[in-house]
């Protein structure tokens, strides 16, 4: 019932907010299989240009391998060992030029409009950017779209949802 009454929220919410922006993410040339299954979706940034990056997994299924152990007398014990094997495959969509870096920053500046996506993080050598709660990416994986949400609307489900204990994960 929780459920059903988090998911009546939030579509409510989604269909009467007008303040959302939604940005449509442009095609590259990569393909990515639709009938697979969404593994990850994230906001990327390779040399300064802002992407959604889309990964799926398909094509799963068993391989079998060979394991051996040393017997103490000095023999080999060998037997197959299943395991579970999947194909992977990433798409990126190009993000138009209202999506800007800065510095370490990943904006969306339009007319009067200069909202902060998220920040660019690292570790050694893997980057990624860390969204803000009010943006949320969604795909088909034959698109994707960057949503920026209404501070305000983001704010009040929060609250709802603290209030009435509904989503114990939301942080405060």
């Amino acid at each position: 019932m929780k459920n059903l009454l988090v998911l009546l929220v939030l579509s409510l919410g989604s269909v009467l907010s007008a303040q959302d922006i939604v940005i449509d993410g442009i095609e590259g040339t990569s393909w990515a299989n639709p009938s697979w299954r969404l593994v990850r979706k994230e906001l990327a940034v390779n040399k300064k240009t802002p992407y959604l990056y889309v990964e799926v997994e398909g094509n799963c299924h068993y391989e079998y391998e060979q394991e051996c152990t040393p017997k103490p007398n000095g023999g080999v014990d060998c037997h197959t060992v299943p395991k579970w094997t999947c194909d992977y495959d990433s798409k990126a969509f190009t993000l138009p030029k209202e999506v800007v870096v800065k510095g370490k920053e990943v904006r969306y500046q339009k007319d009067d409009l200069d909202i902060k996506l998220g920040k660019l993080k690292s570790f050694l050598f893997w980057k990624w950017v860390k969204t803000e709660d009010y943006v949320g990416i969604f795909t088909d994986i034959k698109s994707a779209k960057l949503i920026i949400r209404d501070q305000k609307d983001v704010k009040a489900e929060v609250q709802f949802q603290e209030l009435y204990k509904l989503n114990p994960e939301v942080k405060k």
